[in-house]
């Protein structure tokens, strides 16, 4: 087995383009509505959480209590 002697972070979508946009775009009608979940549902704040440490364990459950009728979309956010 091989040691890690080095770890990369990708800041700034360098390496990886992450955008959450690309995955919901599958799951809403529109664009209207998949920006009003992503800023006022799955927003930054709560990704910038998961960036600082936060676990996806406890906060999908917090969110998902919070608005449960996009129980579903929340959960995507990790199962996808």
């Amino acid at each position: 087995m091989s040691e890690i002697t080095s770890v990369v972070f990708d800041l700034g979508n360098v390496l990886i383009d992450w955008n959450p946009r690309y995955l919901y775009r599958k799951f809403f009608s529109n664009e209207t509505e998949m920006e009003w979940f992503l800023k006022n549902i799955c927003n930054d704040d709560w990704n910038n959480k998961h960036d600082a440490g936060e676990s996806f364990s406890n906060s999908i459950p917090e969110l998902c209590r919070l608005y449960p009728e996009f129980t579903d979309l929340i959960k995507i956010w990790f199962d996808r």
